[in-house]
């Protein structure tokens, strides 16, 4: 039997995680360092959000693929040439920024010339 009041949960679509419908969503760091701790069991306590991510024990290679994970879990394309993400913070403020972009305009092939019948 569903009883309805304030502890009820709802699960969110697409994020597939649980949140109270009364509280605010989790912030895009917040989501980052569960990420962190699922995918490589880093304790969210030990990565502060200006850490560089190697100083979490990560090497390049554990970066790239979380990466991915981060695309994949945001439904996303993070830009390949933006260099500067070092730490949880920069990551955060580029998936709030890339998030709030316009959808890019697709692009339509230029039309194919009109010939006439003579």
């Amino acid at each position: 039997m569903a009883v309805d009041g304030p502890d009820q949960r709802d699960v969110r679509q697409g994020a597939g995680r649980i949140e109270d419908d009364d509280e605010e969503p989790m912030s895009t760091l917040t989501e980052l360092q569960q990420l962190l701790h699922a995918k490589y069991n880093i304790e969210i306590d030990t990565i502060g959000p200006d850490a560089a991510m190697q100083d979490s024990g990560m090497d390049s290679l554990a970066i790239a693929e979380f990466m991915f994970a981060v695309e994949d879990h945001f439904h996303i394309t993070l830009p390949d040439d933006d260099p500067s993400i070092n730490t949880l913070a920069q990551l955060a403020a580029l998936i709030d920024r890339v998030k709030a972009a316009p959808p890019a305009a697709a692009k339509t092939p230029a039309p194919s010339p009109v010939t006439e019948d003579k």
